[in-house]
């Protein structure tokens, strides 16, 4: 077969939405219409025309347009010569623009184009915002700006702020963006929040209360780590349901003239949104995006960890909660090549106040797995499911959580030199709590997923 077939996931996505997308096809000789034939049938089979292509020598060119996501039509020519590409390459839609720009360096490209080809998928999946933002960065969230700023520097201003305190302890805040020149009003602005503990909320709320009563254009809030979401019953009178009292804070903000959003990611309990009302709504967003890119890469052969992890084929589950709110996004990304396991907690019956972690439902034996749920804290339950996964075949047990608390730094268990250590091989979380995860170590067993990267595509 003279070219290459290199598929993309986020290209795939970005066509679900748009209905449209280009793509381009080389071959060393003419009459290739056979070839060509058969990598149609391939993107049709995906319900979405989405490839590229690409052989040794430049020869053809084609523009394929997906009206619908059940159709596939296709213009192609002869490119006169490398150095003159076809009319058509370059006038492609307006929206396209970075396609455009990608398609004359690859039509220019030397002969040899797999390398170009692969430069294309990186280059046209980037998700742009659809508008500019004012930043202001809580405490602890300076990086996540940073990374804004450097990748998006036409959409994102960032203001840095003074976060601090009187001396009889209450806050002296001054926000960024307001002196010399007031930037805010009429602005769209971006907080970056982190609510890691109660001082820094309460100090956070002021800074909130005040933009949106300084005549702002819009406010949006990322809180990746929704902290209170564990709190949101209560079985005996007096006991606060925190969960609900944030919202209520929220949702009691000044209004700015319309909703402010809130950007949470992988709340822990979903009923959480129906505390919201008033002014603020919240947007429940997915860091799990970023674990089925790694799990892709190790059934790919590929690796951004230095040594090639094992390739991944078996997902398990902690409890049923998990596997019914998490197991769609598996088994929607790799069918039946990866297996599903579900654990449970079982009481001991000579002793009822102890309980142990079970195989419900699946076999590990024999499998790579990963061990998959949204939040850690001590990680006894990841440990105990690890332990059963080696017992009953496992060749190696990897985890993955969206919100790393590791409340008084029990990741260090975890770590080389840890009572839990040797257990878990790789121990995938992400920043959504970047104060924890600033400390933890990046040459150990973690793996840090940057949640920005799927911020930007959720924004």
């Amino acid at each position: 077969m003279p070219f290459k077939i290199m598929r993309s996931s986020r290209l795939l996505s970005r066509v679900a939405r748009t209905q449209q997308c280009w793509c381009r096809f080389y071959t060393g000789k003419s009459g290739s219409s056979a070839d060509w034939s058969q990598s149609q049938r391939w993107a049709a089979g995906l319900g979405a025309a989405s490839l590229v292509a690409a052989t040794t020598s430049l020869g053809y060119a084609g523009v394929a347009t997906v009206p619908d996501v059940d159709t596939l039509t296709v213009t192609a020519e002869k490119a006169p010569s490398a150095e003159a590409p076809p009319a058509s390459l370059l006038a492609l839609p307006a929206h396209l623009t970075q396609f455009s720009e990608t398609a004359r360096r690859i039509a220019l490209a030397a002969p040899s184009l797999l390398l170009a080809s692969a430069s294309l998928q990186t280059t046209a999946v980037e998700a742009q915002p659809t508008k500019s933002f004012n930043v202001i960065a809580a405490p602890g969230t300076e990086e996540f700006a940073l990374w804004l700023v450097k990748h998006f520097p036409r959409h994102f201003t960032y203001h840095p702020s003074k976060w601090d305190r009187f001396p009889d302890g209450t806050d002296n805040i001054q926000l960024g963006g307001f002196t010399p020149v007031n930037e805010m009003m009429g602005a769209d602005v971006l907080f970056l929040a982190s609510f890691h503990n109660n001082g820094t909320t309460l100090t956070q709320y002021h800074a909130l209360v005040g933009l949106c009563e300084s005549f702002i254009h819009s406010l949006t809030v990322l809180l990746p780590y929704y902290p209170t979401a564990t709190m949101e019953r209560v079985t005996n009178e007096g006991t606060i349901a925190t969960a609900n009292t944030m919202a209520k804070l929220f949702s009691h903000l000044p209004s700015t003239g319309k909703p402010t959003r809130l950007m949470v990611y992988d709340l822990h309990t979903l009923q959480n949104r129906f505390f919201f009302d008033g002014s603020t709504y919240p947007q429940l967003c997915t860091a799990f995006p970023l674990i089925l890119d790694r799990i892709s890469q190790t059934r790919e052969g590929g690796s951004r960890e230095g040594c090639a992890p094992k390739a991944i084929d078996c997902v398990v589950f902690p409890d049923d909660g998990a596997e019914k709110r998490f197991g769609y996004h598996f088994q929607r990304a790799f069918g039946d090549d990866v297996a599903l396991v579900t654990c449970s907690k079982h009481r001991d019956e000579n002793d009822p106040t102890k309980r142990s972690v079970v195989i419900s439902d699946g076999n590990p034996k024999g499998k790579h797995v990963i061990i998959i749920d949204d939040l850690v804290q001590s990680g006894g339950t990841l440990y105990e499911c690890a332990k059963v996964c080696k017992a009953n075949g496992a060749l190696s047990v990897s985890a993955f959580v969206t919100h790393a608390v590791f409340p008084g730094r029990a990741w260090r268990r975890f770590a080389k030199g840890g009572d839990r250590a040797g257990i878990i091989d790789r121990f995938y979380i992400t920043n959504s709590n970047p104060t924890i995860t600033q400390e933890i170590p990046t040459d150990d067993v973690f793996i840090v997923l940057d949640i920005m990267k799927q911020f930007i595509e959720d924004l």
